[in-house]
């Protein structure tokens, strides 16, 4: 009879138990993971051509601006809280003076909304 008390106790407190497992397990999970999933996927954009690159790549990273905006909303379109933001510049077709660049980047919602999301899942 105590034998029997004994495992119906480690029965009920192993199930109740599990689910609070579980959450622990999902923080212990790498935290860019969760973040990386509120990201969209990658975006390439070029700009006009420009007589510097400087000016060519802001022209390209101002495009990007527009179509992520466009695709995503403002809130992903800042390049400041985009991963992987990779440039190609080249010579423009015309007489070659002038360049031309294309920006690749992964558009990401601000870090603060990432805070708060992460702070509002854990009470």
């Amino acid at each position: 009879m105590a034998l029997r008390k004994v495992l119906l106790t480690l029965a009920v407190v192993t199930v109740a138990i599990s689910p609070a497992m579980a959450r622990h397990a999902h923080h212990d999970e790498d935290e860019d993971s969760d973040r990386h999933r509120e990201c969209k996927e990658p975006l390439t954009d070029r700009g006009s051509q420009w007589v510097t690159e400087k000016g060519a790549e802001k022209a390209a990273e101002k495009s990007w601006t527009q179509s992520v905006r466009f695709k995503w909303g403002e809130e992903y379109s800042d390049i400041a809280n985009a991963r992987d933001v990779k440039y190609e510049c080249s010579k423009s077709s015309i007489s070659g003076l002038f360049k031309r660049c294309e920006v690749t980047a992964t558009p990401c919602p601000p870090e603060v909304k990432r805070v708060h999301e992460e702070h509002r899942e854990k009470h």
